[in-house]
């Protein structure tokens, strides 16, 4: 039985379940991820240089609609009016959202009911990352920066993704610091050299009896149409919020003018970049769709493994298992099978995949009882 950190970061949980190390020489982070690392990399991920500009930025402008009411009392305003009223809400919205948001409210409900054991191999060539669920060596061409804090370091990869390693994985300080300078070493080196790409693996038949094999690039269409299906609800949550923040910075703006109170204009504004930023996420995740399909997914072929009880998916850099009963939606349609695990992932299967009729309605079918 698995049980949490003690006070010593850098002891990690025990697990009666040890995986496998991978061969050769590296430097091993092994351990059990937990809720508090989850948040931990939440925290490493959203408080960069980013998000601090825009908080401070944000309180400041709700501050400054208030400072004209407090004109003489200059210190009582910076001391508390300015932490308490303007600064500490907006950091309590970022700490919410670590509850609010799909991914990460998934996640944590996953490891609360079962924390993780994971080992991680970080080696002169790239990352091996080894967990019940998932096997993937990654080069460091796929890695776009490291975000490095005290007790943990969390790897973003190329176009969106992360690997996290908190430092209770790493045997000693030395251990961890040293890691974060491979990693960190690799990273830049990498980022001066392109990008190979993947080429095309000749899968075998499937060993397993009774098992389906399906294999296959998407084409771009099927890519977005599978992620389409997960963020159309929050596409549409953020159109009625952002233009509803934009309606009513319009019809305040008008109010105020006509009113004579111009000098308020600063709290217009932190609607209108309220509604901005709602926007910008969405633009941000287009464009991360479209380099994942360009430089990942277009250039990857991967093999299908299917039984009655399981998916395996095969690629060249990662191999992932999937149950049925994990599966929380499916998604029938003539030419593709959507599968969607946890609400945050989405998994296709074209029938074009497949050898054969017979074995795309032996899937469906499957897919059906799940």
């Amino acid at each position: 039985m698995s049980i949490g950190a003690g006070d010593n970061p850098f002891q990690s949980p025990s697990a009666e379940q040890v995986l496998s190390a991978p061969a050769g020489k590296a430097i091993l982070a092994e351990g059990t991820f937990t809720q508090r690392d989850l948040k931990a990399t939440y925290r490493a991920l959203v408080y960069g240089w980013r998000s601090i500009l825009i908080l401070c930025g944000v309180s400041l402008l709700v501050f400054s609609s208030l400072f004209g009411q407090l004109r003489g009392n200059y210190w009582i305003a910076l001391a508390i009016i300015y932490p308490l009223f303007c600064l500490l809400p907006l950091a309590a919205l970022f700490e919410g959202l670590f509850y609010l948001q799909t991914y990460w409210r998934t996640q944590n409900a996953e490891l609360a009911k079962e924390p993780e054991q994971q080992r991680i191999a970080i080696r002169e060539e790239g990352i091996d990352f080894v967990s019940k669920r998932l096997k993937a060596q990654l080069p460091w061409t796929r890695f776009a920066r490291m975000q490095a804090k005290r007790r943990i370091l969390v790897l973003i990869l190329k176009p969106f993704g992360f690997i996290s390693l908190p430092a209770h994985f790493f045997e000693s300080r030395d251990a961890f610091l040293a890691a974060r300078d491979l990693i960190a070493q690799r990273i830049g080196r990498a980022a001066e050299v392109a990008s190979d790409a993947i080429d095309a693996e000749d899968y075998v038949e499937a060993e397993i009896p009774g098992a389906i094999t399906a294999a296959g690039t998407l084409t771009k269409s099927e890519y977005y149409w599978t992620n389409w299906i997960m963020i159309r609800r929050g596409l549409l949550t953020t159109t009625v919020v952002g233009g509803g923040l934009l309606a009513f910075s319009i019809f305040l703006t008008f109010d105020l003018l006509a009113s004579g109170q111009a000098s308020r204009l600063p709290i217009i504004v932190m609607f209108v970049i309220a509604a901005f930023l709602f926007s910008l996420r969405w633009i941000r995740h287009f464009f991360n769709l479209r380099r994942t399909y360009r430089d990942v997914t277009s250039k990857a072929r991967v093999r299908w493994t299917i039984t009655a009880d399981n998916l395996a998916a095969t690629s060249e850099t990662f191999t992932f298992n999937l149950q049925w009963d994990e599966v929380t939606r499916t998604i029938f349609r003539d030419d593709m099978l959507i599968l969607v695990y946890q609400r945050t992932q989405a998994f296709a299967l074209p029938r074009r995949y497949f050898a054969s009729d017979d074995d795309w309605r032996q899937v469906n079918q499957w897919a059906g009882k799940s």
